[in-house]
């Protein structure tokens, strides 16, 4: 296929089709490569003919240029542009963030330059720069810019970060914005979940988006039949307990989920036979409070601290475990996740339990248990449930969604109807 596309360019002396594939959130390196479902959509692009280009958000104010100026980086080789929006500006953001999610005006001008200077023909834009994205599509349609544009939403970013606002007005503005505004500028939007899509749809009064989910694409190439005994002979974990596991960074509402996970196994039945395995970095003081209530409930816990998500250590923990956990408060923007650590453990072959929310109901497809959402006791008796089902085969079912997402967005890609969404105004 790709070698037709090539022939017919250069018997027509057609150029291919420019996209503009941006990165989500922003670091002080920018783009960073590892994150399944974003490298994916940039090489099954890449592998249909199109010239697809890599932009991230840096923060990287090394001299006086970069700190009046900003920057853009360009790496030809790779195809990766890395912008550093004025150090003043990110100052400015700072501020303009504590009362509504709006900062990110240099980076939608350096974005706008981007776009103009390699004469892109389609963007898909990073739904977490809630403000650059505003800016961007305001420049774009004074300017008359003609360009597709599709904002790719994998979270209500300005729900998350206002939900406990006492802020009335940022709130209502910020989500306007996030979830009505930017994406009827836009036109077009990719979600991670059916849900996600509708709800957009209707806030938005939009109807042109696709779904694509979460992907599980590790480094490591990860064997069906693994020997988790040995797995956990070499990480020094005992062999006879259940290990329940838990991964993802401490701090905010997940240091709450973590407690509220730890009341569920403390009234479980079989509370002296499971071993909480938590992976993820945190303050000092969220490990304490953990510490100290696992130890206040009598419950086995270990946490190892921060594992890179992309070292060979982090699946060796998952692998080491018996099932995989997802904790979640009742909340909008909870519905609209599938949780990316839930496809970590269900690639892996583990059986997982998840809050009875849609977006996690629609990756687990069945397999699995759902609990209430901040439902203690009925989450104890789904992990005393769980423990009573046949957990290998559930794993290797877990193992069988998680593929077939592969295949179905390889073959959404392959569809008329998606490339038409993809390259056309």
């Amino acid at each position: 296929m790709e070698f037709q596309l090539g022939l017919l360019r250069k018997m027509n002396n057609i150029k291919p089709i420019k996209i503009l594939h941006v990165f989500f959130s922003g670091s002080t390196s920018g783009y960073r490569p590892g994150w399944a479902r974003f490298d994916t959509i940039t090489e099954l692009l890449r592998e249909k003919g199109f010239d697809v280009w890599v932009l991230g958000y840096a923060q990287n104010w090394s001299n006086i240029k970069r700190k009046i100026l900003g920057s853009i980086n360009i790496d030809l080789k790779n195809k990766i542009i890395n912008i550093t929006q004025p150090r003043w500006l990110a100052a400015i953001d700072v501020l303009i963030h504590n009362f509504i999610l709006l900062g990110g005006l240099g980076y939608a001008i350096l974005l706008y330059l981007v776009c103009k200077k390699l004469k892109i023909n389609s963007i898909i834009l990073a739904d977490d720069m809630v403000g650059t994205n505003f800016y961007f599509l305001l420049i774009k349609k004074m300017s008359r810019m003609k360009i597709n544009t599709i904002i790719d939403y994998q979270d209500l970013t300005a729900r998350l970060h206002t939900f406990k606002s006492k802020n009335f007005l940022k709130r209502i503005i910020s989500t306007t914005i996030d979830e009505a505004i930017n994406p009827k500028l836009a036109k077009k939007i990719i979600t991670i979940t059916n849900f996600g899509k509708e709800f957009l749809f209707h806030r938005s009064k939009i109807n042109k988006g696709y779904v694509i989910p979460n992907l599980f694409r590790p480094e490591y190439q990860i064997e069906e039949n693994y020997n988790k005994d040995e797995i956990r002979r070499k990480l020094g974990l005992p062999s006879q307990s259940i290990i329940f596991i838990w991964s993802g960074h401490l701090g905010g509402f997940t240091t709450n989920d973590v407690l509220f996970l730890i009341r569920a196994i403390s009234l479980s039945k079989n509370k002296r036979k499971i071993l909480l395995l938590l992976i993820g970095g945190g303050t000092d003081k969220d490990k304490f409070y953990i510490d100290y209530f696992a130890r206040k409930t009598g419950v086995n816990v270990k946490h190892v601290g921060y594992v890179d998500a992309k070292s060979y250590l982090y699946w060796q923990y998952l692998m080491s475990a018996d099932i995989g956990i997802f904790i979640r408060p009742r909340t909008l923007f909870s519905h609209f996740l599938t949780g990316r650590k839930v496809m970590d453990y269900m690639g892996i072959g583990l059986p997982v339990i998840v809050p009875c929310l849609t977006g996690q109901l629609e990756i687990i497809k069945g397999n699995g248990l759902c609990y209430k959402p901040e439902d203690v006791k009925d989450l104890a008796m789904k992990i005393d449930k769980i423990l009573e089902m046949n957990l290998k085969y559930m794993g290797h079912i877990s193992r069988q969604i998680v593929e077939s997402n592969l295949k179905y967005v390889i073959e959404l890609m392959n569809s008329k109807e998606f490339l038409d969404f993809l390259i056309n105004c």
